[in-house]
């Protein structure tokens, strides 16, 4: 567990890092792809996650060899809310950020903070089994 909240936070630095050497505006590009990233991330899986916390704190006590079975479950469920909220993203991120942010964004920017968010959507399904694992062997 702290391994890879480490791993991730090391992953958010150099991310961050990165960003801050390249053209003027894309800290706020990047922190605006992971924002709507986040919305179907923190409206399903940490919400999940948290609710079945208790349950899998007293299965992981007394029967662990359960654990593998739920943690299977979760993820058939978290596949089968993830990949529409995945292909939501994917093909509507050029019309998110270019109807909500056309104010604040070039359109150049407007572009990049799509693939941004393309990118990040892919891994919107291992985001939330991720956090179920955390709270699985917590």
């Amino acid at each position: 567990c702290y391994l890879n909240m480490g791993l991730l936070e090391l992953n958010n630095f150099i991310d961050t890092q990165f960003i801050s050497f390249l053209s003027t505006g894309n800290i706020a590009v990047f922190s605006y792809a992971a924002a709507f990233m986040r919305l179907p991330l923190d409206l399903f899986a940490t919400l999940f996650s948290t609710v079945t916390l208790p349950m899998l704190g007293k299965l992981s006590i007394s029967r662990k060899k359960r654990l593998p079975f739920y943690l299977l479950e979760t993820a058939k469920l978290f596949f089968w809310f993830c990949m529409p909220a995945m292909l939501l993203l994917i093909f509507f991120a050029s019309d998110i950020f270019g109807t909500l942010l056309y104010s604040v964004f070039t359109p150049e920017q407007q572009i990049l903070a799509s693939h941004l968010l393309i990118a990040s959507a892919l891994g919107l399904f291992f985001f939330a089994i991720n956090r179920n694992i955390l709270n699985i062997y917590y």
